[in-house]
């Protein structure tokens, strides 16, 4: 009994070698074509060019894949291979670097750009902001505005000065550091 268990034991460990070396001789990828890369390139670009123009709505990766007909690992796919991240990382970049613009602009509230760019709540804006930035956008919104008041080329005589500031920080108080709908956000 312990021969022939032994003999089995020994072809098994030869299966298993022979298989290995049969499969590490497979090629891991298709080789892509050109007119396939050319395809793959094309899709991308309008999938980006979609994501800019709906920016400002709370899309989802299902829409995406519903709007291109095509199915969630495949966009996974076409995104990783090509941007090196995935779609949903992808769209909230895109949101966060257009919110630090609108914040730079100074038009908008904090919770104003946070309900344009389709974040649910003012709080989870606000934690990806300081995720991505290493500071909230309050912060920001306040580094800009003093990188205002102490721009290089400002140099006006102390009493213009004064009233300059003044102005501007009404001005950019008003704007920046209201409080949101939730009370609790923006203590500026």
């Amino acid at each position: 009994y312990m021969d022939s268990l032994l003999l089995c034991l020994f072809q098994e460990i030869i299966i298993r070698l022979l298989q290995t070396e049969y499969i590490s001789d497979i090629p891991d990828k298709k080789p892509v074509t050109d007119a396939r890369q050319h395809y793959h390139d094309e899709l991308l670009e309008q999938i980006l060019a979609y994501i800019d123009i709906t920016l400002y709505d709370p899309i989802t990766v299902g829409e995406i894949c519903q709007k291109f007909s095509m199915s969630r690992s495949s966009l996974q796919i076409l995104f990783n291979e090509n941007l090196n991240q995935t779609p949903k990382k992808y769209i909230s970049e895109l949101k966060l670097e257009k919110s630090r613009q609108l914040i730079s602009e100074g038009r908008y509230t904090i919770s104003e750009i946070a309900l344009m760019l389709g974040f649910n709540s003012i709080h989870y804006f606000s934690r990806a902001f300081t995720q991505k930035y290493n500071m909230a956008p309050t912060e920001y919104a306040k580094t800009i505005f003093e990188g205002i008041i102490n721009y290089k080329g400002y140099n006006p005589n102390e009493k213009t000065l004064q009233t300059d500031l003044e102005k501007m920080e009404k001005k950019m108080y008003k704007k920046i550091f209201k409080r949101c709908l939730c009370g609790v956000c923006v203590t500026y």
